[in-house]
């Protein structure tokens, strides 16, 4: 990422990675005709080490990222998400780290607190859609959620939502663990299905 304060680029997340895990990874997505492949040199994005500095800051479970493909749309993400699913049985977390809105036109810095009307609406349609599984409803997001293309220019960082959803299961409760708004525009509301784990 680029352009954010320099404190950023000096933390450090030393999680392990896990060579099993991650041949486990491809082997799964192979099953499902998903292909992929494994890549030994980058390092974590921002998007893997920001929620994990929070979720376990003692950096002590083996990461494995999956990168979304530049071509994904709501239906191969939710693909992606069943097809990883079966790793659950064996203890694995499936995270879709993305953001609820992410219009970075619209920053105006720490001076806006409250939150834009279209960020509480959009998040307040994705939220009833997600509690209710509506799955046709929510992988029409695009044209049919409230300020949809304001929330998202581009989906790229929606999408993770639909990895999540297809890991879990009609049986797995849906709990909202967050629905923090900062700086007016930047929805960070959050999701859980399934056990959280200690």
């Amino acid at each position: 990422f680029g352009g954010f304060p320099r404190v950023l680029y000096t933390l450090n997340y030393p999680a392990p990675g896990s060579q099993d895990l991650a041949r486990q990874v491809l082997h799964t997505l192979a099953l499902s005709g998903i292909k992929a492949e494994l890549d030994a040199t980058q390092g974590l994005d921002h998007g893997v080490w920001v929620p994990l500095l929070h979720l376990r800051p003692q950096a002590d479970i083996p990461v494995v990222p999956v990168s979304l493909p530049e071509d994904a749309t709501p239906e191969s993400a939710l693909a992606l998400g069943h097809a990883l699913a079966s790793l659950r049985t064996n203890g694995v977390a499936i995270i879709g780290s993305g953001s609820m809105t992410h219009n970075l036109n619209e920053f105006r810095g720490a001076e806006v607190t409250q939150p834009q009307a279209y960020v509480t609406e959009f998040s307040s349609w994705v939220r009833s859609a997600a509690q209710k599984r509506d799955l046709t409803k929510l992988l029409r997001y695009r044209t049919q959620a409230p300020h949809a293309v304001r929330a998202h220019p581009t989906d790229e960082h929606f999408l993770p939502l639909f990895v999540a959803l297809g890991a879990s299961t009609e049986q797995d409760a849906m709990r909202v663990l967050d629905t923090e708004v900062r700086y007016g525009m930047l929805s960070m509301e959050s999701y859980a299905w399934g056990e959280l784990g200690s």
